[in-house]
Parts: structure tokens; C-alpha cells; sequence
């Protein structure tokens, strides 16, 4: 299964970094790949998200979500022939300074066709922790 992983440490408490990445309807004015984002980061709950690299959007279901540790996000595609999971983890590191690892893995019967496209996520991770990182900082 392939997956793909960022990770980026930020001058901020795992409270800062989480208040933020809550915060879905400011995507836009922060990250350089998303455009919007429709629904809230609940537990169960449904998310759509639009991005320059996807604009008619996908939809996500959050599968876990625990305050200022992680959340875990999931999203099936041609019923469930291609699934994708996020998982973005915060570890505080010291008094004022976080480690975020964002990751996706990909499974399912289709994913060979996929390779391609899933190849194309590198960068737009990489971009998100340094956003993400931006924002807080600049918060703070």
C-alpha cells in the first residue's frame, strides 16, 4: 500500500496547532492547494473538500478524532475499489514547539491505476505542513 508522509516541527503548543486545523472554513486563506472546504471537523461527520489539484471536490468522512493528538479522515471511490486515508498527528515536543506528520494511505483493487495521480500528492503535503506552519506562527 502506498503511503505518503510530511512532517514539520512549528514554534507552537499542539493547542495552537489544533485550534487551527479545526478551523476548515480558513483553509483557503492559508493552504496554496485547498479552495474549500464544506462542513466541520466533527467525529463521524462528512467533509467536502475542493483543491486546485481536485476542484469538483472529495468527500471525506472523519473516522477519528481525538483534541490536540490526531484525527483521521477516510474517503472511498468507486465503491470502494480505491480508499484513502489521512491521518494527521500532533506530538508536543517541548513547552512551546509541535510535531505535525500528515499521512495518506492508499488501498483497494484499483490502486494500480491510480499510481499516477497519487504520485501527484507529494507536494501538496509537503505545502500543507508548511502552510499549516506559516499560519500558526504568524498567529502566534
Amino acid at each position: 500500500m502506498p503511503e505518503y508522509k510530511a512532517s514539520i516541527l512549528i514554534e507552537a503548543t499542539a493547542a495552537e496547532v489544533w485550534s487551527v486545523l479545526l478551523d476548515t472554513a480558513t483553509y483557503p486563506e492559508w493552504s496554496t492547494d485547498c479552495t474549500q472546504v464544506e462542513g466541520r471537523l466533527m467525529d463521524g461527520q462528512g467533509l467536502r473538500i475542493h483543491s486546485r489539484s481536485n476542484p469538483s471536490g472529495a468527500t471525506v468522512k472523519v473516522v477519528e478524532l481525538h483534541p490536540c493528538h490526531k484525527m483521521v479522515w477516510a474517503a472511498e471511490a468507486l465503491l470502494g475499489l480505491f480508499t484513502g486515508v489521512r491521518t494527521v498527528i500532533l506530538t508536543a515536543k517541548e513547552r512551546r514547539l509541535t510535531k505535525v506528520v500528515v499521512k495518506e494511505t492508499f488501498s483497494g483493487l484499483l490502486l494500480a491505476l491510480g499510481v499516477t495521480r497519487i504520485e501527484r500528492m507529494r507536494e501538496p503535503f509537503t505545502q500543507f505542513c508548511q502552510c499549516l506552519k506559516q499560519r500558526v506562527e504568524s498567529a502566534g
